[in-house]
């Protein structure tokens, strides 16, 4: 089929005005095309950041929530009594001095083991390659020692505490942490109830419930 002179005139005159407008397009937005791709691209790997992030933050508020819901049901179930909840906020308070002793031993060991750092870290930087994990190191043995003093001393303070706490408990509601430990595949024992009766004394959260539920 064969086409008139001036239709092919015509067609051609539009193709040659396509190719310089996109020509001119392209030319007068020079770099941008380009730049808003990385920018896009930048932008879209900070929301998959933000999402992942949020992912993570999600997932641990979900099994935090599940544990609060889990340990709330078990309070619940060990029916715990007044006389039981009395004699905790009494041996919570009274162990609020060895605790506040331990942290100020604790806060003192942070201290010099921060004095230690720069020390050695001072000493090496002329000699050594990498200072810092040098100076870290001397950091650490500076306070070990003085923290483990510490804490053991904290839990000597606890323990008659802690007995006493052990001791309240009735049959049932042993019984009732006995089987909430196997139905972990873990065995109760006196142990185990004293020091977790320990990490009650030294969380002031447990002391502040304790004392809204007596105020009720």
């Amino acid at each position: 089929m064969k086409f008139p002179k001036l239709v092919l005139a015509g067609a051609a005159a539009v193709a040659a005005a396509v190719v310089m407008s996109v020509a001119s397009h392209a030319q007068d937005a020079g770099p941008q095309p380009a730049k808003e791709r990385d920018g896009r691209g930048r932008r879209g790997a900070m929301i998959e950041r933000f999402r992942e992030r949020g992912g993570r933050l999600g997932a641990f508020m979900k099994h935090r929530g599940a544990r609060k819901a889990r340990m709330s049901a078990f309070r619940d179930e060990m029916q715990v009594t007044d006389a039981q909840r009395q004699l905790f906020v009494e041996k919570a308070r009274a162990a609020q001095p060895a605790l506040e002793a331990a942290r100020k031993d604790m806060a003192a060991a942070i201290v010099t083991a921060r004095a230690a750092f720069a020390a050695e870290k001072a000493k090496l930087s002329s000699t050594t390659p990498a200072p810092d994990a040098a100076a870290r190191k001397a950091a650490f043995e500076a306070i070990r020692a003085p923290v483990k003093a510490a804490r053991e001393k904290a839990e000597a303070a606890l323990a008659p505490f802690a007995k006493d706490l052990v001791a309240a408990l009735s049959p049932e509601q042993r019984a009732r942490m006995e089987g909430f430990a196997a139905g972990r595949g873990r065995k109760l024992d006196d142990a185990r109830l004293q020091r977790a009766a320990m990490r009650m004394l030294r969380n002031p959260m447990a002391l502040a419930i304790a004392e809204a539920e007596l105020a009720k």
